[in-house]
């Protein structure tokens, strides 16, 4: 996630995951400014409450690990 000023120049750029896959599929603002995003995640990540891990089931050990939605709100 990124912040451009009115000309486009970078203000600040955060990421949120490993190595592994992440990918947004949908970004919203909500009317009170916040920023949604959903999206997919494979391996760790961490969205502002602690790093999670989409862990290889125990069903699927050939797999690296298995990729998992998430749904999260940033405030201004």
């Amino acid at each position: 996630m990124l912040k451009l000023d009115p000309g486009g120049d970078l203000l600040w750029a955060k990421s949120f995951g490993d190595d592994k896959a992440q990918s947004t599929t949908s970004i919203a603002m909500t009317d009170g400014g916040d920023i949604a995003l959903t999206g997919d995640v494979s391996g760790r990540v961490d969205l502002g409450t602690g790093t999670t891990d989409s862990a290889r089931p125990l069903t699927q050990p050939e797999e690296d690990s298995l990729l998992h939605g998430f749904l999260v709100k940033f405030a201004p």
